[in-house]
């Protein structure tokens, strides 16, 4: 998929599928094996931008996941300084924030 992309200059954010984030949040060596075969192999030819871990993982039996599989992810982008060009991300679910007032965001107790 990303063959297409090559030289586009198209920026792209990838996505981790929430069936991975527990074996990237367990384990480096995975979310280092994760990086180089969808970005390593890529880049530069594709212009990655963003790693979105998760689709909605918070709220999700997954969340407590998230954060260290952010860290091993991010961690795995050092070599090479990718870590610079490459942000790490968690989409979160609307439905895991109360808005109230509309300039404050706070997370529901479950």
């Amino acid at each position: 998929m990303f063959e297409a992309l090559r030289g586009s200059g198209i920026q792209i954010l990838l996505g981790v599928n929430d069936a991975n984030i527990e074996e990237l949040a367990q384990s480096y060596t995975a979310a280092n094996d994760w990086v180089e075969k969808n970005i390593r192999s890529y880049y530069p030819d594709v212009h990655f931008r963003y790693i979105a871990v998760g689709n909605e993982a918070i709220p999700s039996s997954y969340a407590s996941f998230v954060l260290p599989a952010i860290k091993n992810l991010h961690s795995a982008l050092s070599y090479g300084e990718l870590w610079q060009r490459i942000k790490v991300i968690a989409i979160i679910s609307p439905s895991a924030l109360i808005v109230f007032p509309t300039i404050y965001l706070i997370f529901k107790n479950r």
